[in-house]
């Protein structure tokens, strides 16, 4: 069975477990989040990686609670550099990262208008034939622009050095792309208001 990874906000908790979760499974896949980490855990992070590369799919649901979170952006940047599908559900109106509309986001801000068929179409179509689907992560996104998605998001401090470790350790980036990372991220701090 096909694992989909919902990334998301607390605020957006009542909407994952009442409505997504349950159309997700309805549909014949897994759906994992957060709940099904233990109270306690040890290392909770190493837990969220290992769920994202069983994941064929990442749906992250768009609030400006998740937009603003370091932990919600991880999880999408650590899913596109491994080469995921991740499809942006709008729950709630808010601008998001340009490397994250790698796909259409779909709309769930109307709870009479949601786009359940839409969603439920990209699932099968992405979940039911993988490898007829899913493309090399250079076609995805350009690994120029995971660099630029890093540094911005270094700049802004929505991630820290031991966040590009991770990418590091996971073979997406090397030692010398944690430095053009460093120096773009100066650079656009460095940029004057515009």
């Amino acid at each position: 069975m096909s694992q989909v990874f919902i990334s998301y906000q607390h605020n957006a908790y009542t909407f994952v477990v009442d409505d997504l979760v349950k159309r997700v499974e309805k549909e014949g896949f897994t759906a994992w989040w957060d709940d099904h980490i233990r109270a306690g855990h040890d290392d909770w992070r190493q837990k969220i990686d290992t769920e994202i590369e069983k994941a064929a799919v990442m749906l992250v649901v768009v609030t400006p609670d998740a937009v603003a979170s370091q932990y919600v952006t991880y999880e999408w940047s650590y899913a596109l550099g491994k080469n995921k599908i991740v499809i942006p559900l709008t729950y709630q109106t808010a601008p998001v990262h340009p490397r994250l509309n790698t796909h259409q986001a779909l709309n769930f801000t109307d709870a009479r208008t949601r786009e359940w068929n839409e969603l439920t179409i990209a699932l099968h179509d992405y979940l039911d034939h993988p490898t007829e689907q899913v493309a090399p992560l250079n076609n995805l996104i350009s690994k120029d622009a995971l660099l630029d998605a890093l540094a911005d998001l270094l700049c802004t401090k929505r991630i820290v050095q031991t966040d590009l470790n991770t990418f590091l350790n996971q073979s997406l980036i090397s030692p010398l792309d944690i430095a053009e990372v460093r120096r773009r991220s100066l650079k656009t701090t460095s940029l004057p208001p515009g």
